[in-house]
C-alpha cells in the first residue's frame, strides 16, 4: 500500500508527491457567506460554502522540484488540479460525506430514479444532523457521487457508508479519459436499523479517480444514508470529507540561499 507522508498535487491521473515541507506550514478555513445582526443583537450566519487555503514552505528544493511547483502555479497542465491531503483522510466532498442532498449549485450526489431528499433521520453515533432519503426506491436504484475523487496507484481504498434500508456499496475506478478500469461491490445492509457497509479495492496503475455508489437491493420502503467516507485507512472512524479538493496555486515565491538549491513558499486555494 502506498504511503502518503505529505501532500499530492496535480491533475487526475498525474498526481505527484510534493517535497516534504518545512515544519511551519499552515492551513486556514474560510466561510463563504455573511453575518447579520438583528436589532435585538441576535446574530444570524449565512453559509454558502467553506473554503480552505494552505501556505507551505519548502526548504532546499532541487531545480526539477521547483519546476513542478511552477508548472502548477502557471497551470501548464491546462487541467483541473487536485490536492490529496493526508491529514484529512476522507477523500469525498464535504457535502456528500455529510448526507446533504440539497446544495444551491453543483449537486454532489445524483440518483438514477426518483429524487433525493434531505432527512433528519441519522445514526446516534455520528455528529450529523441530516441524511439522504430515498422515497420508496425501486430495485437497482443507485445514488452516487458526482465529484471525482483522485486516487494514487498502489494504494488500497475503502468506501463506507451508513445505511438504513437495503442497499449495497460500490467503488468504481476510472482512468483520466473517464473509462472504467475496475470496480467492486460490498455486502448490502439489512434494512430496519442503521448499518455501516463498506467495500475495498486496490488501485491499479491506470486508475485516476474513484466514484462511490449505493445500489438499492429489491423494492423497499424509504431508505436513508449518510456518513459516506472514502479512505486508505482501514477501520478509520468517520470524518467530514475534505481530503481531495479541487485547488489552484495562487502564489509562489522562491529564493536561492545556497546555489543551486532554492527555497520556495507556495499558497494553494480551494476552488
Amino acid at each position: 500500500m502506498t504511503d502518503i507522508p505529505w501532500l499530492y498535487l496535480g491533475p487526475l491521473g498525474a498526481l505527484r508527491a510534493l517535497p516534504s515541507p518545512d515544519v511551519d506550514w499552515s492551513e486556514d478555513q474560510e466561510t463563504v457567506g455573511g453575518e447579520h445582526t438583528a436589532m435585538t443583537g441576535r446574530k444570524t450566519r449565512f453559509v454558502l460554502a467553506f473554503r480552505r487555503s494552505w501556505e507551505i514552505d519548502f526548504p532546499l528544493l532541487l531545480p526539477d522540484q521547483l519546476a513542478y511547483l511552477e508548472a502548477c502555479y502557471m497551470n501548464l497542465h491546462a487541467e483541473r488540479l487536485y490536492l490529496v491531503d493526508p491529514l484529512r483522510w476522507n477523500r469525498l466532498d464535504r457535502w456528500l460525506s455529510t448526507g446533504s442532498a440539497e446544495r444551491s449549485s453543483a449537486p454532489t450526489a445524483k440518483v438514477s430514479a426518483g429524487q433525493l431528499e434531505t432527512s433528519g433521520e441519522v445514526p446516534e453515533d455520528l455528529p450529523l444532523g441530516r441524511s439522504i432519503r430515498l422515497h420508496k426506491p425501486q430495485d437497482g436504484t443507485t445514488v452516487e457521487g458526482t465529484v471525482p475523487n483522485p486516487v494514487v496507484p498502489g494504494e488500497r481504498l475503502k468506501f463506507s457508508a451508513y445505511v438504513k434500508g437495503k442497499a449495497a456499496p460500490s467503488l468504481v475506478l476510472l482512468d483520466a479519459d473517464d473509462q472504467q478500469v475496475t470496480d467492486a461491490e460490498g455486502d448490502a445492509a439489512g434494512g430496519d436499523e442503521w448499518e455501516r457497509v463498506s467495500v475495498a479495492l486496490d488501485v491499479p496503475e491506470k486508475a485516476a479517480y474513484a466514484v462511490v455508489r449505493l445500489t438499492v437491493q429489491g423494492d423497499a420502503d424509504d431508505a436513508y444514508t449518510t456518513g459516506w467516507q472514502l479512505t486508505k485507512h482501514e477501520g478509520a472512524d468517520w470524518v467530514p470529507g475534505t481530503g481531495s479538493p479541487e485547488v489552484y496555486v495562487s502564489e509562489l515565491k522562491s529564493k536561492t540561499p545556497r546555489y543551486p538549491l532554492v527555497t520556495a513558499s507556495m499558497t494553494i486555494q480551494e476552488v
